[in-house]
């Protein structure tokens, strides 16, 4: 099977959620399929990791003004609330002439928008990876602003989003989304479409424990890339109104890559606070931390960050957004938090308790191997194209 891959995202450094989750979709598929690669927008960087090199075929770059960027040399035209660049849009459809691809993986919303109708692309099976839930993000920000004025730009949005969003079941074969929950919306927000669940995952063969680890200490850990907004939200909302609730004792850290300078400038100020910036391998600090703390309010799909933690057997505390989309019991294999205090006596809960937080760890682990983790995820999905194509080919 010959198989492309669109995306807005490099998957090849693995430096936030979407770009792990390629990875192993990618990984997959080009272990038992031919991959290509077509990374695009102003976004796109051309820095390919060894990993997805030695993986794909072939990697085309496409670097253009993306959807924000607002040089006046490349052609630009609207597709719904996108602003898309025409140069990368043609390439696209030059690069799925009959014949040459069985299936074409398209990655979030935008990349819809660069793809020509149904009926006019040649390639068998096309399905939409992490699509159709964007509007979410605009409505919870929405909601978060309301009443201020702004809020009303977060509303316009919304209704735009979910506008186009609704249209894309006639233009993709299969979408595939992060869990269940966001699988119902899709069936309601984009009707007649087939929606397959493959939730983010994690390799438990390498997210386990660590020979010769350290014990866990008095330290709690954010982890994200603070590019993201609600990740950059949940950093702060961590640092100034959950830390001044803790003992003297606990050290917080904030990991990940593109810290808001505020935040380095705190970290200047309190010795209790850390701010490493972008980790190259999280492991260490996760089998060294007494607690992973997610305080989320913002943002959609399964939170890999708990994943990764669950699967090192790290205790979580967590809102309940932060957890949404995870197979995952309250008081049983994580702790549930809603305001800084719950936040601040959770994390005592865990510290001074150190047996029983480890036998939630523990059950956390349990679950993540079970269900989440990313070879059974990916071969399943890959049943189901598989599945489908037989399906279109014995169509024709």
């Amino acid at each position: 099977m010959n198989v492309l891959l669109i995306t807005p995202l490099m998957p090849d450094p693995q430096r936030s959620g979407s770009a792990i989750r390629l990875f192993n979709i990618a990984r997959h598929f080009a272990r038992h399929s031919t991959l290509d690669l077509f990374v695009f927008g102003g976004g796109a960087s051309q820095s390919a990791g060894e990993e997805i090199r030695g993986l794909a075929r072939d990697i085309e770059y496409a670097a253009g003004c993306g959807a924000r960027d607002a040089r006046p040399r490349r052609a630009r035209t609207s597709v719904g609330p996108f602003r898309i660049d025409v140069a990368i849009r043609e390439r696209i459809r030059e690069r799925a002439v009959p014949g040459k691809y069985d299936m074409l993986i398209a990655a979030k919303s935008i990349t819809s928008a660069y793809l020509p109708s149904r009926n006019a692309v040649s390639v068998p099976l096309v399905v939409l990876d992490e699509g159709a839930t964007h509007h979410l993000y605009y409505l919870r920000e929405f909601l978060a602003r309301f009443p201020h004025p702004v809020s009303l730009r977060s509303l316009l949005r919304w209704l735009r989003m979910l506008a186009y969003e609704r249209g894309l079941g006639k233009r993709f074969d299969l979408i595939v989304s992060v869990s269940e929950k966001e699988a119902r919306l899709i069936r309601r927000t984009v009707p007649g479409s087939l929606v397959h669940v493959a939730p983010n995952g994690v390799d438990t063969a390498m997210f386990c424990h660590l020979p010769g680890g350290q014990a866990r200490g008095r330290s709690a850990l954010f982890c994200g890339q603070y590019t993201y907004p609600p990740n950059a939200h949940a950093a702060r909302y961590f640092a100034e109104k959950i830390a001044p609730l803790l003992e003297h004792d606990i050290r917080v850290v904030l990991a990940g890559e593109h810290p808001p300078a505020d935040l380095l400038e705190r970290a200047r100020e309190n010795p209790r606070l850390g701010v490493p910036g972008f980790v190259d391998d999280i492991r260490p600090l996760l089998a060294s931390s007494g607690v992973f703390v997610n305080p989320m309010f913002g943002g959609g799909g399964t939170r890999l960050k708990v994943l990764h933690a669950l699967a090192m057997a790290c205790p979580v505390v967590s809102s309940p957004l932060g957890i949404e989309g995870i197979d995952i019991a309250a008081g049983k294999e994580v702790l549930l938090a809603g305001t800084p205090r719950d936040f601040a006596r959770r994390i005592h809960e865990v510290l001074n308790n150190p047996d029983a937080a480890q036998q939630r760890a523990q059950a956390g682990r349990k679950v993540v191997v079970d269900r989440y983790d990313w070879q059974g995820i990916t071969t399943r999905l890959e049943e189901q194209c598989r599945r489908l194509l037989n399906r279109c080919r014995g169509s024709v």
